[in-house]
């Protein structure tokens, strides 16, 4: 079988490891598997097959924007010299995400053409990304075909919501396959191998680097409520837009002397996994993820993961059997103790802002669902608010040893017990194994190769949008 993947670049980390991964496993399980890679980029790594730099599949601006009939000429080109014929499958990686349009109507027309394909898409331009969404819009010639569907085109949906969002726009669920990633085994150094008072006492390591919805203020909330703990993420910022905001909150927290640290792999002399060995505990307070690796790897390294739930992500693994329910949904304080008012009028300016991104009428019911969202009999869920908000809730917690309690109540940070670690590392190590991972791509591609060719149609561009675009989703640290 031959397998040509695709996707913009191969830098380190997220998708290229998914990649890496992925090959990994299928070349363990199928002796006749031929791969090539073709990337906007090259790739400095070891664990992929060949890898062919194609030009104009990278990451691209509108003014840079390629004839997609001259990338499927360089695609197929591509595939071709590798394989001395075409490839029985074409698994291209977020084709949708909206990084370079003129690739994803190149993936378009390869569906015409009858190609094979695997679309496996880990992120989507609905959700929060409005201008690669409009990117795709203004300079696609056919934006309402950016899905195409047919029986020899299945896609790949990292988990049950996004599934049910692709369904909801009209795929069939016999073009459809659930491919959580892989989650392979994580090496960590022992805890004894460094000496644990050149570290903070105590620690509770969110293992992230700064991202406005890694919802950093929670650390600051939860250091109010438990002074024994000494919180903190590993690493700054690469985002320059998000710079000064991480600078306010490092400078909030050393203004009230509470016990974080933002940034601490990053001033610290100790590796990354020295400090995850150290810590008494993982903790995550992130309001959105796409797969939701953060719930899963801490297991595999013995370590209790404790903070903030994203139903929406987890419940896919605790259908599989992971124990989460120590997990926190929502941290409510009394919404009287910020301006309601203002918090009514940001919301209001918020969703006007999010829908005219995306050019899409606001829904007439849209105030009270956000609003139901957000607050609830008289509380206010820290997460959903923005920087300001949430400084005024953590003052107001230091300040209260009331509200403190009622903090530590909600968040329960209480390392979980042996037989939990346990079974759940258990759980993740067979559940989401490389070699699960790899049988599951290959099943989709024999699927795909034995299917016969039809017309070609696609899916509902605005019914996938709506699903994603729902006033109930909002967070403010999102927009």
């Amino acid at each position: 079988m031959k397998v040509a993947f695709v996707h913009h670049h191969l830098e380190p980390g997220g998708v290229t490891r998914v990649m890496e991964t992925a090959w990994s496993g299928l070349a363990s399980l199928e002796e006749n598997l031929q791969g090539v890679v073709l990337s906007g980029l090259p790739y400095k790594g070891s664990e992929l097959p060949e890898v062919k730099v194609v030009e104009n599949i990278g990451y691209a601006t509108r003014s840079s924007r390629a004839d997609p009939r001259v990338i499927v000429e360089l695609l197929e080109k591509n595939a071709a010299e590798a394989f001395g014929s075409a490839p029985d499958v074409w698994h291209l990686h977020n084709h949708s995400l909206g990084k370079n349009p003129a690739l994803s109507e190149a993936v378009g027309i390869l569906a015409e053409k009858g190609h094979g394909m695997l679309l496996h898409i880990h992120d989507f331009a609905e959700d929060g990304r409005p201008s690669n969404y409009l990117d795709l819009r203004s300079a696609m010639s056919q934006f309402e075909r950016l899905y195409p569907i047919g029986p020899k085109i299945r896609y790949a949906a990292l988990n049950k919501r996004d599934a049910s969002f692709l369904v909801e726009a009209g795929l069939p669920t016999e073009q459809l396959t659930l491919l959580p990633n892989p989650v392979p085994a994580v090496p960590v150094e022992s805890s004894t191998s460094r000496p644990k008072d050149a570290m903070p006492p105590n620690l509770v390591l969110y293992p992230v680097r700064a991202v406005r919805r890694k919802n950093l203020g929670e650390l600051a909330l939860l250091s109010a409520a438990f002074p024994e703990f000494t919180f903190a993420n590993t690493l700054g910022p690469t985002n320059p837009a998000y710079a000064s905001g991480y600078k306010q909150w490092k400078d909030f927290v050393n203004r009230l002397q509470l016990p974080v640290h933002y940034g601490l792999a990053a001033e610290s002399s100790h590796s990354f996994s020295s400090l995850v060995a150290h810590a008494s505990m993982l903790v995550t307070t992130s309001v959105a993820e796409g797969f939701g690796l953060a719930f899963l790897e801490p297991w595999l390294i013995g370590k209790t993961l404790t903070g903030r739930d994203i139903p929406e992500i987890t419940m896919d693994f605790r259908e599989a059997g992971l124990d989460l329910e120590h997990l926190y949904q929502r941290l409510e304080l009394p919404i009287e103790l910020i301006d309601e008012k203002l918090l009514q009028s940001k919301i209001r300016k918020t969703l006007d802002n999010l829908f005219a991104a995306y050019q899409t009428p606001l829904p007439e019911n849209a105030m009270p669902r956000a609003i139901e969202a957000i607050t609830s009999s008289g509380l206010v869920d820290f997460g959903r608010l923005d920087e300001p908000f949430q400084e005024n809730l953590v003052r107001a917690v230091v300040s209260s040893p009331a509200m403190a309690r009622a903090i530590r109540q909600q968040a329960n940070l209480v390392p979980r017990p042996a037989e939990t670690l346990e079974r759940n590392s258990k759980l993740v190590s067979k559940a989401y194994s490389v070699s699960d991972y790899g049988q599951k791509l290959r099943s989709v591609y024999r699927e795909i190769v034995e299917a016969q060719q039809s017309d070609v149609g696609h899916l509902d561009s605005k019914a996938l949008l709506s699903a994603f675009l729902r006033p109930e989703r909002l967070f403010l640290l999102r927009n």
